[in-house]
């Protein structure tokens, strides 16, 4: 489902937020197994953030699709 999600919405960096809004899936902690396993598999991968130097929330994790999810 993430995957075809990427696909369809032609996703080559995305964070967490923009797949719970693309597909059916509603929390993170439903997301997060499905990520790992892309990333095990080489499907995506996550990329460096940089610290965050103000108030606030910390930005999410953002992760970059492999090339042959396009080819």
């Amino acid at each position: 489902q993430i995957l075809e999600a990427l696909k369809r919405h032609g996703l080559r960096t995305f964070k967490e937020r923009d797949i719970l809004r693309t597909t059916s899936i509603s929390k993170i902690a439903d997301l997060k197994p499905g990520l790992e396993i892309l990333s095990d598999r080489g499907w995506i991968r996550t990329i460096s953030q940089s610290k965050s130097s103000g108030p606030g929330r910390p930005q999410g994790q953002t992760y970059e699709t492999h090339p042959k999810v396009w080819a």
